[in-house]
């Protein structure tokens, strides 16, 4: 695994609502330098975006890099946040089981 994936309270918790899904990137210094955490940080960005429409419009989410981040291809981390996001969908179950 290339990242941790959390979610604020629970998917379709009674949260302030900011107009969409947010998704928060922390990509620390133990990821690598700044040039690789950007590249990180970009490809993790465009991944979110890809499955926005697909997330709960109160979501918000904290997408945490790990080390390994640095040297996974785009598929890898793809294939994480995806995998994360169910998990945390069957964890806290979806948005319309909230309504």
């Amino acid at each position: 695994m290339h990242l941790h994936l959390y979610s604020y309270g629970r998917l379709g918790f009674e949260a302030p609502f900011f107009g969409g899904p947010r998704a928060g990137l922390v990509v620390s210094k133990a990821v690598g330098n700044a040039v690789t955490r950007h590249q990180v940080s970009r490809r993790l960005r465009h991944i979110f975006m890809q499955l926005i429409d697909d997330i709960p419009a109160d979501a918000q989410l904290v997408i945490r890099a790990l080390p390994a981040a640095a040297t996974a291809s785009y598929e890898e981390l793809a294939d994480d946040v995806s995998q994360a996001y169910l998990k945390c969908l069957k964890r806290y179950g979806t948005h319309a089981e909230h309504e």
